[in-house]
């Protein structure tokens, strides 16, 4: 018997689709696991396309950045933001990050949580397991907001047609001493 989150979703689904409420069977419970991951993922693009533009905004304002390299940055923490709230990059269709297996995505996490637990900044290279496409992750060094410490995190994936780097930005409220990427504002 589906759960009842698996229910409800399915009847979500039903009823943004106009079809009505449905009742989904056991050999269908595969099908409604799949759609509510595709959805619940293409959800979180949309909220990372949204939160890294927030989040690029008030970044432009504290560095006082303009112009084109106000683009990249806030491109940056787009694609960075999505990635953070949808592992799965072929959700991020047109970027390098769509052609990346879920083992290319988890090495490329690893390499990123390594270089964000190192004190000082650091630039650490890496090459992913099945694509081979060759990346660079970078970290700032620790700025004091508020009550919290934050650092930024710029991975570039290499791609010879394109350069969009992700970027996603790190904080911890101290004592606390492992960073997490800070999705508000």
């Amino acid at each position: 018997m589906p759960s009842n989150l698996l229910r409800a979703c399915w009847l979500a689904t039903a009823l943004v689709a106009g079809v009505g409420p449905v009742t989904p069977t056991p050999g269908h419970a595969q099908f409604g696991k799949a759609a509510l991951k595709v959805a619940f993922c293409g959800g979180g693009v949309v909220a990372g396309l949204k939160l890294g533009e927030k989040i690029a905004q008030a970044e432009l304002r504290r560095r006082k950045i303009t112009g084109v390299n106000a683009q990249k940055l806030t491109r940056g923490f787009q694609i960075g933001t999505a990635l953070v709230l949808c592992k799965g990059g072929t959700m991020l269709a047109g970027t390098v990050y769509a052609k990346l297996s879920k083992n290319d995505l988890e090495s490329r996490q690893k390499e990123i949580d390594a270089a964000v637990a190192e004190a000082e900044p650091v630039t650490r290279e890496y090459v992913l397991p099945e694509s081979g496409l060759k990346g660079e992750v970078t970290t700032s060094e620790v700025t004091t907001e508020g009550d919290k410490e934050c650092r930024t995190v710029v991975d570039h994936l290499a791609d010879e047609s394109k350069n969009e780097p992700a970027m996603v930005k790190y904080c911890r409220k101290p004592p606390k001493q492992e960073f997490e990427p800070e999705l508000g504002v």
